[in-house]
């Protein structure tokens, strides 16, 4: 991937995207291993508010926040949320859009240390709740972040997380503005540091699941918010729009 990278990088024409707001939806499906109920697929969905930048120098700039975040999980089998102080907690994030000259985008998402400072755990994520470095990431009183795992067998079960994550996107212009595309993943890894049932406090092994992720994003009015991205993003319909 770094290698395509460079390549568009040397090849790179003018931007072909024009400054302004925009609106992106991300779906980025997963795979993983939990204990006593196995495989299962998931999935967060996110909405992100976004402002393309000129630049004099280089590449635009994206200035992206996220309004939305849910989270799937399987089916019948369980269903999962975050806590609520998770969304407020994520900080406005800066990238790049680098373009080819056949219209193609490459867009990489940054790192995101979730519940730990990176600092003290450069190979690693820490292990257990008495680990130090650990953050209270949303607020809630306890360590890492939480998600919230609702099964038949077991209850609501809460975890408590840290996570390192670095995704990228891959994707393609089109003539109307609208940038479609795949989802990469350089790196998932997550750690459980506890939970309300012993049965939960191992860690999954996460993978990417390619064929399920994708994203849009699509120019939107000035004056758009996280209040009306999803109104005005499905208008004309497109990803993300028949479940909201």
């Amino acid at each position: 991937m770094w290698a395509l990278l460079l390549t568009w990088t040397a090849q790179a024409s003018p931007t072909t995207v024009a400054p302004g707001r925009y609106g992106i939806h991300l779906k980025t499906a997963t795979h993983a291993h939990i204990p006593v109920l196995g495989e299962m697929p998931g999935a967060s969905v996110v909405w992100l508010l976004a402002e393309i930048l000129p630049s004099m120098e280089g590449e635009p700039e994206l200035v992206q926040r996220t309004c939305s975040v849910r989270m799937e999980g399987s089916g019948e089998r369980a269903s999962v949320m975050l806590s609520p102080g998770f969304l407020a907690a994520l900080p406005e994030k800066h990238h790049n859009l680098v373009f080819s000259e056949s219209g193609q985008v490459f867009i990489d998402m940054g790192e995101d240390h979730i519940g730990y400072d990176p600092t003290l755990y450069p190979d690693a994520l820490p292990r257990d709740e008495a680990a130090p470095g650990l953050i209270d990431f949303d607020g809630d009183g306890n360590p890492g972040a939480t998600v919230i795992i609702t099964v038949p067998i077991l209850g609501t079960v809460e975890l408590y997380i840290a996570q390192h994550a670095q995704s990228s996107l891959v994707g393609q212009i089109h003539s109307d503005g609208t940038l479609t595309g795949t989802v990469e993943s350089l790196l998932l890894e997550q750690q459980t540091l506890d939970a309300t049932n012993p049965l939960m406090r191992m860690s999954p092994r996460m993978s990417l699941d390619t064929a399920h992720s994708h994203w849009r994003m699509q120019p939107l009015p000035a004056d758009t918010t996280c209040d009306t991205i999803i109104e005005r993003m499905c208008l004309t319909g497109g990803s993300g729009c028949a479940e909201g």
